[in-house]
């Protein structure tokens, strides 16, 4: 037997569902958060708004999914903003003579994580340490920026803003992503006290 990474239920191996990194029971997996939520001791709330953005000949809405959680009991000082890297044409010219002039963001060494996600925050500090050590949080965080967005992380806080242009986020896979990424912090609180 095997469990649950999230919630804990007692699962078989060939039971569990993967996403963000870690196993997840069929529950926890589909987005019923309540027994994950209770387990790593976090509350959430999500906001969802729709913003219309005009050009000279059309218009798109935006669809946006804020989610603020907090873990309790956990003080770490994890402090910075992570976000999708530029979209727009020549971003990746500009973010490469950055890097090679030592003036880009901090890097956790993965290529694809680092093409794809904008780090700000101190070179070696917490939020870094907990990027790198676990590595699952990459997974979380990739699937919460998909389309687009941005997470800010400030202490044991988590403040997500979702954006997709051609639907709403899927509230399911948001707190499922949200979640899993309380459950490495979690963690890496717990390796940092010697837990």
């Amino acid at each position: 037997m095997s469990a649950c990474e999230l919630c804990g239920a007692s699962q078989s191996i060939q039971q569990l569902n993967r996403s963000s990194g870690m196993g997840m029971c069929d529950v926890c997996y589909h987005g019923d958060m309540q027994s994950a939520r209770e387990r790593q001791d976090m509350d959430y709330s999500v906001r969802r708004e729709q913003r219309t953005v005009r050009t000279e000949n059309s218009s798109k809405v935006i669809h946006l999914m804020h989610i603020s959680a907090r873990l309790h009991g956990l003080e770490q000082g994890w402090r910075g903003l992570l976000k999708r890297e530029g979209q727009y044409l020549g971003a990746s010219m500009v973010r490469g003579l950055a890097d090679a002039v030592g003036l880009g963001d901090p890097k956790v060494g993965d290529p694809l994580f680092d093409d794809f996600i904008h780090i700000k925050t101190r070179d070696g500090g917490e939020l870094m340490g907990l990027l790198t050590e676990q590595a699952g949080s990459q997974d979380a965080i990739m699937e919460l920026l998909a389309d687009g967005g941005e997470i800010v992380f400030d202490g044991a806080e988590l403040h997500a803003t979702i954006s997709q242009d051609e639907s709403p986020p899927l509230e399911a896979d948001m707190l499922r992503a949200m979640v899993a990424l309380g459950a490495y912090m979690r963690r890496q609180g717990a390796t940092k006290m010697g837990g």
